[in-house]
């Protein structure tokens, strides 16, 4: 029990660094990357991190701080002109400041400055952790290299069965039905957090013999050789967020273990229509570092 606190304190503190970073550089362009560096996090899975941690993504937290911010200076520097306020929390003229003002805060930027007491709706910003009723059971199994014929998805979520049609066909050309050859997506991006045009996803079938040129766009890809933290999904597949959640939420802070530089992974052992939806079976692969 006291490791455990111990590693949810580590973790704490890991994120921590980041809303001291973010506090200390609020009038810097922040790029993920360098998020990442801070938080000593795979780039493949920091922001589902953060949320999880936050509850909100990093950069929904950075706008509310220069938010809270702007607030301030609106109330306790008179002396600022509502343009500058506006250029200090990063936009580029005061009406869109205006909009943006309104939407968080409720009224105008105008208006705020007239109402000290307004300045305490801004004050819940810190992070927090979320607690799980549910206890989830996760293993730590090694995974083999395995070989993958990909097509990779990019574009919105609702997309996604167009780019799994498109498999399937090629995937029955060659003859790779899932009984024959293992199904798996690689999951880059958390379509919660990530604009529709830049969501990606890979598409996945165990290959074992030599991928042909092909016109489906198929490319060969690979899983490396990696320990991973596995939780199985019994259910719909709309609700594999909320035990990918659990991972990041809860069993990442207690183990203190270090995540792979790539990315979250899931096989689909059985699928649907073939299984009803609440037989579905979906396990989680999450890469640790050795």
């Amino acid at each position: 029990m006291f490791m455990n606190w111990v590693r949810k304190q580590q973790y704490q503190q890991r994120m921590n660094r980041v809303v001291a970073y973010i506090e200390r550089n609020l009038d810097s362009s922040f790029v993920l990357e360098d998020l990442c560096t801070v938080a000593n996090f795979s780039k493949y899975h920091f922001h589902r991190q953060f949320s999880d941690y936050a509850g909100m993504t990093v950069f929904r937290l950075i706008s509310r701080k220069r938010m809270k911010r702007a607030a301030y200076q609106l109330l306790f520097r008179k002396h600022l002109p509502i343009t500058v306020i506006a250029f200090d929390a990063g936009f580029g003229s005061v009406e869109a400041f205006s909009k943006a003002f309104k939407r968080e805060i409720g009224m105008s930027p105008s208006l705020f400055r007239k109402d000290k007491s307004q300045v305490a709706n801004l004050d819940q910003l810190q992070p927090y952790l979320q607690e799980s009723e549910t206890e989830m059971n996760v293993e730590i199994v090694d995974f083999p290299e395995m070989r993958l014929a990909v097509l990779e998805h990019k574009g919105p979520p609702k997309m996604v069965m167009n780019s799994v049609q498109r498999f399937i066909e090629w995937r029955k050309g060659n003859h790779l039905p899932p009984s024959k050859s293992r199904t798996f997506n690689l999951m880059y991006d958390d379509p919660e957090i990530t604009t529709p045009e830049k969501y990606r996803m890979d598409i996945c079938a165990e290959l074992t013999g030599i991928l042909k040129p092909n016109d489906h766009g198929i490319v060969e890809k690979k899983i490396p050789a990696c320990q991973c933290a596995r939780l199985r999904h019994v259910g719909p597949w709309e609700s594999l967020d909320e035990s990918v959640r659990y991972l990041f939420r809860e069993w990442l802070p207690k183990h203190n273990k270090d995540l792979m530089d790539f990315p979250l992974f899931l096989e689909r052992v059985n699928l649907y229509p073939e299984a009803p939806q609440n037989e579905l079976i979906t396990d989680i692969y999450l890469p640790l570092k050795s």
